[in-house]
């Protein structure tokens, strides 16, 4: 692990340096800037010879061929030359965006000093081959939009741009979609003494920093601010910081969108991050990671830490992490530090705070450098729901050792970290997350004979269902649970806890529930019959020669006495039957048929009456059965033919329920003289007998006299 001893590249002591990753959108708390120290960077851009005044207002390119070349020479160049040559350099920025135009190419001879708001966009900006020094000294406000920032891979490692405060201004640069920060040997973007850089898009990519001590292969910040809210930070390389180092002096990284991927640094594949010493009685500020959003993947470090190397030199060094995505880093030494690397230099004591909360994705190892007086820990401050746990790795494991700390009322969650270490977990303690070796656990048959696999008990004494070993009953059979041996309970994965080591579990098997089909050979008998509901139950197994047993239910109620696999009953309602079965050794658990409905068929009247001179009634289409069986309800005698002397009448009457018909003769009429001898007025048979009788008596009056006639 190095300890970076700025001695060797500073006129002055350096403070400290602090990494910071934060969830809030809101500026970081301002820090107190320390005295003035200039490394021979800064010196070289400081000095009234090698940097000149230029930038005092916005400058729009005209429209000119993109072959257009300028020089511009600050320091020897004059506005009325032509800027075609060295020899002939402008010396204003400004004049060489006139002359360029629109996508021209402006080659730098010397350092060109923003000392006043300027805009540039759509133009290319070139160190020339000679140029020493930095190529852009900003101490005001400038935006780069579509523009190339270009060292031309010349062997001049002094930044490509140098953000600081500085004759009573402080240097603010803004970077755009488009712009391009490039091919250089020295750390292309170097922030310094309250300076402030902001990266919205565009991409620092393709920077090779051959310095032995060149910090960072995108940017260097001490004591400063940068935000990077979005473009890419790419394909670079570092003695330390593959992409960012923050450190030195304190200052604030936050990032909340940029894409970081594929550096390469000693320390750090992404960001080294360092709180340094303090030679001076000024307060040293914290260095100060803080990501919110974006990635940091496929990053590359030699020493440690694949993406984050944070180191504790006696000032705070934090990181801040609440979202983003932090994958696919390695470390090429260290693999236990793939992600992240927490130290503490060796003659300092403490740690860095490496703080976490909100749902980041943070894979690979961390590592924690956890000694004596020096115990890096991770901080919950909130709630925290990772992607997937964090994996931690300890420099030195100690029984009940604290490695998650979390705030008084955020809920301790085991299960967003895991151990690196083989027997060895994160069990719960209070507040914390701390160091216990894990319990092993066997997984045996009955007898002993058999192995099936083994696990750890989590740092709790919990066995994760995950660990325990897949099996494949015999046919028929299914795994029930598993029981400590020794005991007849199942074990419960959920609350039981392993309390001593080289515990046993026993397989514990069970016969399968049997397979059911209820036959319902009779469900519907008719109504006053003596008819019977008809059931029978059809079970399976799988194994040969087990045998059943019958619970029939009526209405979900036991039927007592009814153990067979036949049901006769007369009782309507639903019938399920339960089965178990049993090998002679084992009882399967019980199954329950579907609910089969027996019901009583009604009688079905018939809609008309049947009926005889005395009842009428109704009949059951089915069975024949009479019913509403009554005497007839008669209505009065109606004459429907009446009597005469010579003919009867006919008088009827009719049930008024079902319209049976009752018919009566009327006798012939009689006349009321009959009685005195005569015939009865109206009787039509006496009158008859009378004339016959004068008939009778005329004949024979006719005969006698025609006898006397004859005689005669």
């Amino acid at each position: 692990m190095p300890i970076l001893d700025l001695r060797r590249s500073l006129t002055c002591p350096m403070e400290a340096a602090t990494v910071v990753i934060a969830s809030s959108k809101e500026d970081p708390v301002s820090i107190a800037a320390p005295a003035i120290c200039l490394i021979p960077s800064v010196a070289l851009a400081t000095t009234a010879d090698n940097e000149s005044s230029s930038a005092n207002s916005t400058v729009e390119p005209t429209k000119a061929p993109r072959s257009s070349v300028v020089y511009l020479d600050p320091k020897n160049g004059d506005d009325i030359n032509s800027g075609e040559d060295t020899a002939n350099a402008v010396e204003t920025i400004q004049k060489a965006v006139e002359l360029a135009g629109e996508g021209g190419t402006i080659i730098v001879e010397s350092t060109v000093t923003i000392d006043a708001p300027l805009n540039l966009s759509n133009i290319t900006i070139q160190r020339s081959a000679d140029m020493q020094g930095t190529l852009l000294y900003v101490i005001s406000d400038l935006t780069l939009t579509k523009v190339i920032v270009d060292g031309g891979n010349t062997s001049n490692t002094m930044p490509l741009a140098n953000i600081r405060e500085d004759q009573g201004r402080s240097g603010k640069l803004t970077m755009n979609e488009g712009t391009v920060f490039r091919n250089t040997h020295g750390t292309p973007i170097r922030v310094f003494m309250n300076g402030t850089f902001t990266m919205n898009g565009g991409e620092i990519s393709g920077n090779e920093v051959t310095d032995d001590w060149g910090m960072a292969g995108a940017i260097d910040l001490d004591q400063c601010y940068v935000y990077l809210n979005g473009g890419e930070i790419k394909n670079n390389s570092a003695p330390y910081a593959g992409a960012v180092r923050v450190g030195g002096h304190g200052g604030w990284c936050i990032v909340d969108g940029t894409k970081i991927h594929n550096n390469t640094g000693n320390y750090g594949g992404a960001f080294f991050v360092q709180g340094m010493w303090n030679y001076t009685d000024a307060p040293s500020p914290d260095a100060n990671l803080v990501i919110k959003s974006g990635e940091v993947t496929d990053n590359s470090a030699i020493k440690n830490g694949g993406a984050i190397y944070a180191a504790y030199n006696g000032y705070e060094t934090n990181i801040q992490i609440s979202g983003g995505v932090i994958k696919d880093n390695l470390c090429k030494e260290n693999s236990t530090s793939s992600a992240v690397y927490l130290s503490t230099t060796s003659n300092k004591t403490g740690a860095c705070d490496f703080t976490v909360s909100g749902s980041p994705t943070i894979e690979g190892s961390i590592y924690l450098m956890q000694t004596t007086n020096k115990v890096s820990t991770i901080h919950v401050t909130n709630d925290f729901t990772p992607t997937s746990p964090l994996h931690l790795y300890s420099s030195s494991l100690t029984e009940e050792g604290v490695a998650v700390r979390y705030e008084d009322g955020v809920s301790v969650n085991p299960a967003a970290f895991f151990s690196e270490h083989e027997g060895w977990g994160l069990g719960t303690q209070g507040q914390n997350l701390v160091w216990r070796q894990l319990k092993s656990v066997s997984f045996e048959s009955e007898d002993g004979a058999t192995v099936y696999g083994s696990a750890y008990a989590n740092a709790d004494g919990f066995i994760s269902a995950d660990d325990v070993p897949s099996l494949t009953p015999p046919a028929g059979y299914q795994l029930a649970g598993w029981k400590l041996k020794g005991s007849d309970e199942l074990w419960d994965f959920d609350s039981d806890k392993i309390s001593a080591d080289n515990k046993t579990l026993i397989a514990v098997w069970a016969l399968k529930s049997p397979n059911v089909a209820i036959d319902a050979r009779k469900t519907k008998v008719h109504e006053g019959s003596n008819s019977e509901f008809e059931l029978v139950v059809t079970p399976s197994h799988e194994v040969n020669n087990v045998q059943f047993s019958y619970t029939w239910m009526h209405d979900n109620k036991v039927i007592d006495g009814e153990t067979n696999a036949v049901l006769k009953t007369s009782e309507p309602g639903v019938y399920t039957v339960s089965v178990t079965a049993t090998d002679g050794n084992l009882v399967s658990s019980a199954v329950q048929s579907e609910g089969i409905k027996c019901s009583i068929e009604p009688h079905a009247t018939t809609e008309t009456w049947s009926s005889d001179s005395l009842l009428h009634w109704k009949v059951c289409e089915i069975c024949g059965a009479k019913f509403e069986c009554e005497t007839h309800s008669w209505s009065e005698w109606e004459v429907t033919e009446q009597a005469s002397a010579t003919s009867d009448g006919v008088q009827k009457r009719i049930c008024e329920i079902c319209g049976f018909e009752e018919s009566k003769t009327i006798k012939m009429l009689k006349d009321d003289s009959a009685e005195d001898g005569l015939p009865t007025t109206g009787d039509f048979s006496s009158i008859l007998i009378i004339a016959l009788g004068l008939i009778s008596l005329l004949a024979l009056t006719f005969v006698v006299l025609s006898r006397k006639k004859i005689s005669r």
